[in-house]
């Protein structure tokens, strides 16, 4: 297996997430100059959905002040800017896929406060259609699942939730099309196990209303408690 492993990094050397150059070093999965430069969000941060928000005086962030969410909490790592997009971007379409060694390990290491917080019995991740998920070859969400639960030694139950049909693209519709749009959009899977407490991954969070439609399911199946980790979201205001 070393033998294959060196072949393999000869062959395709690991790049950076975020720059894309080769990184060099055995066990670097990210460069030096990237990583004193990506900063995780800190606090002030909103008390549900996790954004950064403008002062330590406000709770909620403008859109969690407007909306009522199914999930109970949840945070996100690293602001989805433009230099977080494109890295998502090559990891998911553009065989990347390496990249997400680096955000699982992110994921991991600054959720942990959150993580032994909530003290989640199972992690779910959020599911795709089964023909995207062959044209794309993987689903990310269950790549970031699979990391994080062998770090922490939580069970990932995939197929847990089905997603049953894609409709539009979410990032083309307001706040209001969107909860209509997924709404039917999925269903509880023959791999759900019921736990009183269960923990999303995806890769982004925007509005949170993919994973409203997740918790949904889960809630009317018995979960109490809903959490999510996601690698981004969107700032607050």
């Amino acid at each position: 297996m070393k033998i294959k492993k060196i072949l393999l990094d000869s062959l395709y050397p690991r790049c950076c997430p975020v720059c894309h150059n080769i990184v060099s070093g055995k066990e670097k999965i990210i460069c030096d100059r990237c990583l004193q430069t990506l900063h995780p969000i800190v606090q002030p941060r909103c008390f549900q959905c996790g954004k950064s928000i403008r002062g330590e005086e406000q709770e909620y962030c403008g859109d969690c002040m407007k909306s009522h969410h199914v999930y109970d909490q949840g945070i996100g790592i690293y602001v989805y800017d433009d230099t977080m997009r494109r890295s998502i971007e090559n990891f998911k379409f553009h065989g990347r896929r390496e990249y997400g060694d680096f955000y699982i390990r992110a994921m991991a290491e600054y959720g942990r406060p959150y993580m032994n917080r909530w003290k989640p019995e199972g992690i779910v991740p959020i599911p795709m259609t089964l023909h995207k998920q062959k044209l794309r070859g993987f689903n990310q969400s269950e790549y970031l699942a699979d990391g994080i639960g062998k770090i922490y030694g939580i069970p990932v139950f995939h197929n847990a939730v089905l997603r049953t049909k894609e409709g539009k693209a979410q990032k083309e519709l307001t706040a209001k099309e969107r909860r209509r749009n997924l709404k039917q959009a999925f269903c509880i899977g023959k791999n759900f196990r019921p736990c009183k407490t269960l923990l999303l991954v995806d890769d982004v969070y925007t509005t949170g209303s993919t994973i409203d439609a997740v918790a949904e399911i889960l809630k009317e199946n018995g979960a109490e408690r809903i959490y999510f980790l996601t690698l981004c979201q969107g700032k607050g205001f």
